[in-house]
């Protein structure tokens, strides 16, 4: 039986901050800052993220940073990420979203061409 990933599309947005620049840190008033989402929800989603492995947390003075942890569990989010942020992407652009799947059926086609010749 499956189990249930709690990840939200505000996870998604988070966790992509980290794939501009995966040495970054952010702090959580940074991450509300640039998101447009509240401080608690910076905070809720941060702490998930930690709690799952994916990034790690350094406490400086009074401000608490995070940065993404560097493993085999934390690529596989990313993965995730780079999916999402692929089909927000198109969706917005539908003319592009168009090309590549046209092209893509294209190359598909060409390809069984070729192959029963090899």
């Amino acid at each position: 039986m499956y189990e249930k990933v709690r990840i939200t599309e505000n996870s998604l947005l988070v966790l992509s901050l980290f794939t501009n620049d995966f040495s970054k840190e952010y702090y959580i008033r940074e991450v509300e800052r640039l998101l447009k989402i509240s401080p608690r929800t910076a905070q809720l989603i941060l702490e998930d993220l930690e709690n799952k492995g994916v990034i790690e947390s350094k406490t400086r003075g009074k401000i608490k940073t995070y940065k993404i942890n560097p493993s085999d569990f934390t690529k596989r989010y990313l993965v995730f990420v780079e999916q999402y942020k692929a089909i927000v992407f198109l969706e917005k652009r539908l003319l592009i979203k168009e090309i590549i799947e046209k092209i893509t059926a294209h190359i598909k086609g060409v390809a069984l061409i070729f192959g029963s010749y090899v």
